[in-house]
């Protein structure tokens, strides 16, 4: 794997782990994006099983990439990319 690749997921996971580690956060983000009418707001978990659960994440986060920028400045969080 690349070193630009790996940061990129472990900013990614970061990211994941923020709004599903939380129950607040994770509430908070489906209602976010309920409002603004998203069909899918669950974000998946990432775990170190296999690649294919990496890809299910990486293409959940990049689906949602723009509601998750939005809700992490409304939340005032450092991990805004």
């Amino acid at each position: 794997m690349t070193a630009k690749l790996k940061q990129n997921l472990d900013s990614s996971v970061k990211i994941v782990n923020f709004i599903r580690g939380r129950d607040l956060n994770h509430r908070l983000f489906q209602s976010f994006c309920d409002e603004l009418g998203i069909g899918h707001s669950v974000l998946f978990y990432h775990t170190e099983v296999c690649w294919l659960s990496r890809g299910v994440v990486l293409n959940r986060f990049f689906s949602l990439r723009e509601e998750i920028k939005s809700f992490l400045r409304s939340r005032k969080s450092d991990l805004v990319i």
